[in-house]
């Protein structure tokens, strides 16, 4: 039996944090850690590296400001002493230990790296799933396919654009490639040729999962939510155990004001993250409790929490007692 997942509603509150640019030295550290996770590792191996960078950059944190305060302690020892000279040792009065928490500060670093760091979005953006036709076996096609990929990395879509269309040019099942074409269309606003280039791809390997995982946004974006969940259940019905079909299927439940769909969804999506310590475990937590005190506004909160006990995941009452 799974244990009962506990969400508290006041945490939530603290959680609102800015877009602003990030320069914080210990978030660079995380960031930069991230950025060297081998991305053939699966999903979970994924999110446990993730988890031990972030660590590890709090732990760093937090022996420097601990070694700061003991250095304050022994300069005001210093202060008090009128002639150092005449002094043989220092006995400086402090605990024996350092004790460092990781999960101290957990949170917050977690949500700076999931709003500004290029390199977490790459790592869970490169969906491995393929088939025999996802990758050409066309050698001129990948060459034209690398070079696009070159380019993209450096946000140069024109370019990538070019290459990719020539890589599918030169192979008309190489799926991969029309999955590129579709992301970089997407990344230039070009939300119904993206479309196009998406379905090219699923009618070449229909379980391919870039497709499934991208198409979804790009009606999203052309705010066509009854056609995005229709992905998002062929997602879930592929890839069962990634939380990231439902997560979707949930926030179309939103724009479709289906109370039912977001809901039962959401916590879905939010148990899987949190089986998978993902740090996107935050984001289905904070929909979860805007969809809580929306069913509280409307009077549906029975609603909610039947779902709630189905999936075993208990809500806090520190708000109520706020009121």
């Amino acid at each position: 039996m799974k244990n009962l997942i506990i969400i508290s509603l006041a945490l939530f509150s603290s959680l609102a944090y800015s877009q602003k640019e990030v320069k914080d030295k210990y978030y660079q550290e995380a960031c930069e850690c991230i950025g060297e996770i081998d991305n053939r590792f699966e999903e979970e191996e994924k999110f446990e590296e993730v988890k031990s960078c972030i660590q590890s950059a709090l732990m760093s944190k937090q022996i420097q400001e601990k070694l700061f305060d003991m250095m304050e302690k022994t300069k005001d020892t210093l202060n008090k002493i009128g002639d150092i000279n005449k002094v043989d040792s220092l006995v400086i009065k402090e605990d024996k230990n350092i004790v460092i928490n990781t999960n101290e500060g957990y949170q917050e670093l977690e949500r700076k790296l999931l709003d500004n760091c290029k390199s977490l979005k790459n790592l869970f953006n490169n969906a491995k799933e393929s088939s025999e036709k996802s990758v050409s076996d066309n050698r001129k096609a990948l060459e034209l396919y690398d070079k696009g990929l070159g380019y993209y990395r450096e946000e140069n879509f024109d370019k990538a654009l070019e290459f990719f269309k020539k890589a599918t040019k030169e192979d008309k099942e190489f799926a991969f490639a029309w999955d590129m074409v579709g992301i970089t269309q997407r990344r230039q606003g070009d939300y119904k040729d993206a479309v196009k280039s998406y379905k090219k791809s699923l009618k070449i390997d229909p379980r391919g999962k870039m497709p499934l995982q991208n198409l979804p946004i790009a009606y999203r974006l052309l705010e066509k939510f009854d056609k995005a969940a229709n992905v998002y259940k062929d997602l879930i019905k592929f890839y069962p155990e990634d939380p990231e079909g439902y997560f979707g299927l949930g926030q179309c439940g939103i724009f479709l004001e289906d109370d039912d769909m977001a809901i039962d969804n959401m916590m879905i999506a939010f148990t899987k993250y949190n089986e998978m310590n993902s740090p996107y475990k935050q984001d289905a937590e904070i929909t979860l409790v805007s969809l809580y005190k929306e069913a509280k506004e409307k009077g549906k909160l029975d609603n909610f929490l039947k779902f709630a006990k189905k999936h075993k995941i208990n809500f806090g009452q520190e708000e109520e007692s706020k009121e």
